[in-house]
């Protein structure tokens, strides 16, 4: 045992019977490796031994806190700085996102981004799939092609947020009109990819071709 510790019960349970046998303190200190002061100071104080509050750093945030700070990140997938400022919090932004990374239900991850399709547009979708299958079968003179819009007004696709793990990802809807943005087209074949092409105004079917 280090020089200074505090004794363990076996040690304390030792003194105790020895003493009571009519050992002297210099006799335990030899039998238990401890000091003679230490022995004698246990023997003063045994019924508030080991009692004693230690002085610590306080905690910045209570349980009651933590509860609140995940309590809101669950409502509302709100970053820290937010939290911090819904609930008046005294603590610094970290402080928050420390609470919220000990917290073994939240995690910090990427919303499932889904496109907003109504019902008609998936059974549209399916049927036009289905009828083009039947078709034609000279898929090597067919070119898939798409143009995509990217948003200068904001993230697009970047939405990261606290979650609860319990509960099943959230989801949001992919724009498909807003200010400020870019237009591209590209398209692929058995053959291979296009070049991405950047499209500039409205398209008319001179231009797309």
């Amino acid at each position: 045992m280090k020089k200074g510790s505090e004794f363990t019960p076996v040690d304390r349970g030792k003194i105790l019977g020895l003493r009571e046998a009519g050992w002297t303190f210099a006799a335990i200190r030899k039998h238990i490796g401890r000091s003679a002061a230490g022995v004698s100071k246990f023997w003063r104080n045994k019924d508030t031994y080991g009692t004693a509050k230690r002085p610590g750093r306080p905690k910045k945030v209570c349980e009651r806190t933590k509860r609140h700070i995940v309590l809101a990140a669950k409502k509302a997938g709100a970053s820290p700085n937010s939290i911090k400022t819904s609930l008046t919090l005294t603590v610094s932004a970290w402080t928050v996102r420390r609470v919220l990374q000990q917290s073994p239900h939240m995690g910090y991850g990427k919303r499932n981004r889904t496109p907003m399709l109504k019902t008609s547009h998936k059974v549209a979708r399916r049927k036009w799939g289905r009828s083009m299958i039947k078709l034609r079968t000279d898929w090597g003179r067919v070119i898939f092609s798409d143009k995509k819009k990217f948003n200068l007004d904001g993230p697009d696709g970047l939405q990261y947020y606290w979650h609860d793990l319990r509960c099943e990802k959230e989801t949001y809807f992919s724009r498909q009109n807003g200010r400020g943005s870019v237009m591209v087209w590209g398209g692929f074949s058995l053959k291979g990819k296009t070049d991405l092409a950047f499209l500039v105004g409205r398209q008319n079917s001179f231009d797309y071709q």
